[in-house]
């Protein structure tokens, strides 16, 4: 389940259930982006949640994404930054870091830039050190535990009966795969104005309960 919430800022929230219930995964993400001279620097904010059957939760945030070459150059695109990961319940947590020797301002850097290295904190003392690759594979004190080459990605699988606010029943996307532009214009306009509305309802309801708890606080 996928569904863009909110127009401005960006924010779509999601939910995916794993095949045999294996794992559950949600959050949402608002998009963010900013110009760097020759590039651009993007990211995902916001949570992501992931819980499995035996009660375990772990909270993770995405690195940042840059493409560069936008103006002159190769065209890259490039993962930036670092993944942090926690699970409070059992005192846990993570960082790793992308490419982390920094690159060389002249000549190779010493690591590729799709290299990651970090480590696992039980109690905040080191409990396991981490590093590898997002294009090939990770390994937990030496021994691999995820391969590129061995693992096949999840695909999303469509439901049979999808929510009403599913992408498909968008009458701008039907407009546009019918080849009205005009049409498809209208009706994502008129899908903006209702975000819009529901953002100030969301707004209106937030300082209302606020403005209630303060005065019951008093009394």
């Amino acid at each position: 389940w996928c569904e863009h919430t909110s127009h401005q800022p960006p924010i779509s929230n999601f939910q995916v259930e794993g095949r045999n219930r294996r794992y559950n995964f949600w959050g949402y993400y608002e998009y963010v982006a900013s110009l760097k001279g020759n590039a651009v620097v993007g990211r995902q904010e916001g949570p992501n949640h992931v819980q499995f059957p035996d009660g375990q939760s772990i909270t993770f945030s995405l690195p940042d994404m840059k493409i560069s070459g936008l103006m002159w150059g190769d065209r890259v695109i490039e993962w930036t930054g670092a993944l942090q990961f926690e699970d409070k319940a059992h005192n846990l947590s993570a960082k790793l870091v992308i490419c982390p020797d920094g690159k060389a301002v002249f000549g190779r850097s010493k690591t590729p830039c799709d290299f990651l290295r970090g480590e696992i904190l039980l109690n905040g003392q080191v409990t396991s050190q981490v590093q590898g690759s997002w294009l090939e594979g990770l390994d937990f004190d030496g021994k691999r535990y995820w391969d590129l080459e061995l693992y096949e990605p999840s695909k999303p699988l469509p439901v049979g009966e999808p929510l009403p606010s599913d992408c498909r029943f968008r009458e701008d996307l039907i407009h546009l795969a019918q080849a009205d532009l005009d049409g498809a214009q209208e009706w994502k306009l008129k899908l903006e104005v209702l975000q819009r509305a529901d953002r100030k309802m969301r707004q209106d309801t937030a300082k209302a309960r606020e403005k209630s708890q303060k005065k019951a606080a008093k009394t």
